[in-house]
């Protein structure tokens, strides 16, 4: 074979293979589509895996990939994605927030801290500051959760737009969320403190009453009272 024919060959190989990949990189952004359109979150994982070997220069897929993951359950695979957009400067601050809900749950708290209290930094949105006291209730840290929560407390008299700040709450039941503003959820958290962390029944139905008082239909102080309320009729 001459030199020129395989030169062609040669050249019709290769094209033929950017051809094969491009096509299979459109495939599979369709099927990802198709997934987003169905809400089939196994298509979807399958297709963003695939779109990032066919597509090593997007980000974006990793980022859609590491959302899904931490959304899922899947902390440890979230946060492995997730960290190789934040080395590259890469990632907003929602996947800035769900990584630090993901460390939470694998309980790397430190980091997790350092993340919120980045977010806070850069935002001034104070459901990350009420986030870093949610993580020094988990450490069971006394003297570092007092202070927080009574700084943040202090605040919020102060600020009535702070006070207004809005967590999104679990319910007791259901788990279905409820909206709670920050100083009421606060005040709650110092009564969990009190109830898991020292055993101070007394305490933490006042605290309970006080989370009432600041927002009426806030649905786990009257839960936990309940608790108390049977518990020690039980005692009696």
């Amino acid at each position: 074979m001459n030199r020129s024919i395989l030169f062609s060959f040669t050249l019709a190989l290769l094209l033929s293979s950017c051809d094969n990949q491009i096509s299979e990189l459109e495939q599979t952004q369709d099927l990802y589509e198709s997934a987003l359109k169905h809400n089939d979150l196994t298509t979807q994982r399958v297709a963003l895996s695939r779109l990032i070997l066919l597509d090593t220069s997007s980000m974006d897929y990793i980022d859609s990939l590491a959302r899904l993951y931490i959304k899922d359950g899947n902390y440890e695979g979230g946060l492995l994605l997730a960290e190789q957009l934040f080395e590259q400067n890469k990632g907003d601050n929602k996947l800035k927030e769900l990584s630090g809900v993901a460390y939470q749950q694998v309980f790397k708290l430190n980091k997790a801290t350092e993340i919120f209290n980045s977010l806070f930094a850069n935002t001034r949105d104070y459901r990350y500051a009420y986030q870093v006291v949610a993580i020094a209730y988990e450490q069971a840290n006394t003297q570092l959760f007092d202070s927080l929560s009574n700084q943040l407390l202090n605040v919020a008299a102060n600020d009535s737009m702070v006070a207004r700040t809005m967590i999104d709450f679990p319910g007791p039941i259901t788990g279905a969320p409820q909206l709670i503003p920050l100083e009421a959820a606060t005040i709650f958290l110092k009564g969990k403190f009190a109830l898991d962390k020292q055993q101070d029944i007394r305490s933490a139905v006042n605290y309970y009453q006080q989370a009432i008082v600041k927002f009426e239909s806030f649905e786990m102080p009257y839960y936990y009272l309940q608790e108390i309320e049977m518990m020690q009729r039980q005692q009696r």
